[in-house]
């Protein structure tokens, strides 16, 4: 009988155990859905939740762990987690939300430029993170400007706190204070280095900070110690945002303490913006111009070996059934339409025209043969009629002498 209560006292245990679980689990996922784009700037913003199917984003749409986000030329887009965490993504920009639950988010920056704002520090237990070039972050009510170009990440503290690691080494910053960290491995350490201004030692030129651990630096790379930067120092993306976002945050650390100094920051912003728009909109026409001379195979066909004349029509670049483009360049046998067009032998009516005949006429006019009637009249065979007419009583064999008179 005690054997019995023993398992029953068990089974109710384990069955409290996973329920507790399980009420977990749903209050995370029911967190998790709190993860919504808010709004978008542009045409080129997409969503991939998990495996699917990258889909259009749009305002309101729900993301969730595992979801990313990508935004193309001229595009932002802006993202909202529990109402008090926003993420801004500039364009050519991807994202994915690695983790979302009630207790953790992780945000990984996979390329381009992202501006973050969390409004209200964090509560006991609870983490955010970024991630970018193998790089890890712990964000605590803190504002700044993240990009990752390659290997290299760039961090621009607004404003807060941040604690950034990679590899063994640890660097803190504080709001406005940038740094850059450059990812180590497969011997691009060095190229790095120079990029970042750093000597083959692990001194930064400018700063002359020195960074320990050669070994380490080769292995995992390095975060080159923070220095003080101001708002004219921000990329125009992260301007623009910091801007938007002014009056949320306290930007006294960048040096915008006054109505004035932002006056001239929206002024020099707009500048940048229209600068970097508009190369992107070169960088769109590059590329299209690529992607159709790739889908035309070229802008001429050889024909028997030589080039035409006359190019290929530029029509050719849907990409659509590539080989047959050289039946569709029958254009230069069609381009020799002019030699035989037949307007020159409609040119040619005159000569072929009756009038020079018609003027021969008289040459040929029968006036000529009619005049030589008088010579062929049958006249002197006529007058051969009277010895003819003697016939009858002639058995002799006479003749008729010149004079016309009988003789025998």
């Amino acid at each position: 009988m005690r054997i019995q209560w023993k398992k029953l006292l068990v089974l109710t245990l384990a069955a409290a155990l996973l329920g507790a679980n399980l009420i977990s689990m749903a209050q995370e996922s029911a967190q998790s859905r709190k993860f919504s784009v808010i709004s978008i700037s542009g045409d080129e913003a997409y969503v991939t939740r998990g495996a699917g199917k990258e889909v259009k984003a749009a305002a309101g749409m729900p993301l969730g762990q595992g979801s990313t986000i990508r935004t193309g030329a001229l595009t932002s887009v802006y993202v909202e987690a529990d109402e008090d965490r926003i993420i801004r993504l500039d364009s050519n920009t991807q994202v994915e939300i690695t983790k979302a639950t009630s207790k953790s988010l992780k945000i990984t920056l996979k390329s381009g430029e992202i501006f973050f704002n969390v409004d209200k520090p964090l509560k006991a237990g609870e983490e955010m993170t970024f991630d970018a070039a193998q790089t890890s972050m712990s964000i605590r009510g803190t504002s700044g400007v993240l990009s990752c170009n390659g290997d290299t990440a760039s961090l621009y503290l607004v404003e807060g706190k941040v604690e950034w690691k990679i590899g063994n080494q640890t660097v803190n910053l504080t709001g406005g204070e940038v740094s850059s960290a450059l990812r180590g491995g497969n011997g691009a350490y060095s190229a790095q280095v120079d990029k970042a201004g750093l000597n083959k030692s692990g001194t930064n030129n400018s700063q002359k900070t020195t960074v320990s651990g050669e070994q380490q630096r080769e292995t995992d790379g390095i975060i080159i110690e923070p220095r003080a930067f101001t708002w004219e120092d921000l990329p125009p993306a992260g301007l623009q945002a910091v801007l938007e976002q002014s009056g949320l945050l306290n930007l006294s650390a960048i040096g915008l303490g006054n109505r004035q100094l932002l006056d001239q920051a929206t002024a020099r912003m707009e500048q940048m913006r229209k600068e970097k728009e508009e190369r992107e909109r070169q960088q769109m026409e590059k590329e299209a111009a690529a992607r159709q001379a790739a889908g035309s195979g070229g802008t001429s066909v050889r024909v028997d070996g030589k080039e035409p004349e006359i190019p290929v029509s530029e029509d050719r670049g849907s990409g659509d059934g590539g080989w047959r483009e050289p039946e569709t360049s029958v254009n230069p046998p069609t381009s020799t339409e002019p030699p035989i067009v037949e307007d020159p032998p409609t040119s040619t009516e005159p000569p072929t025209s009756v009038d020079p005949p018609a003027s021969t006429e008289p040459p040929t006019v029968v006036d000529p043969p009619t005049s030589t009637e008088p010579p062929t009249p049958v006249d002197p065979p006529s007058s051969t009629e009277p010895p003819t007419s003697v016939d009858p009583g002639d058995t002799t064999g006479g003749y008729i002498d010149s004079n016309g008179n009988y003789q025998s």
